[in-house]
């Protein structure tokens, strides 16, 4: 395939390797809390992440984001069900599963399995 037609391909759509990398970096920050994976070889250093109560934008507000499902959830399990883009975007369909036992968000331990 020539870098033509990887470059089209891109513009329209994003290759099956790009999908897998996306699914696994976002296995390893989760489920093997490794938030240090939140980097510029993974992501963009503008990134924008989609989230309530506001958007996390850039590597360091996206890494923060995601710690508190690490520091208040254990026994997680965070599953990719879907992921599709366009252009420069990425998105995934996900669930996560843990027990509530430390600060979420500011909200104390229920000690209770989200689901």
């Amino acid at each position: 395939m020539s870098s033509k037609t990887l470059q089209h391909e891109a513009t329209i759509g994003h290759p099956p390797c790009i999908y897998k990398m996306y699914t696994h970096v976002w296995d390893e920050i989760i489920n093997n809390r490794k938030l240090g994976l939140f980097n510029d070889s993974n992501f963009t250093k503008n990134v924008v992440m989609h989230v309530s109560p506001a958007d996390a934008v850039g590597i360091d507000s996206a890494r923060a984001y995601y710690a508190n499902y690490l520091t208040g959830f254990s026994d997680v399990t965070f599953t990719i069900i879907d992921v599709f883009g366009m252009g420069n975007k990425l998105v995934k369909h996900w669930n996560f599963k843990g027990t509530h036992t430390g600060l979420f968000f500011g909200i104390p331990q229920l000690a209770k399995r989200s689901i």
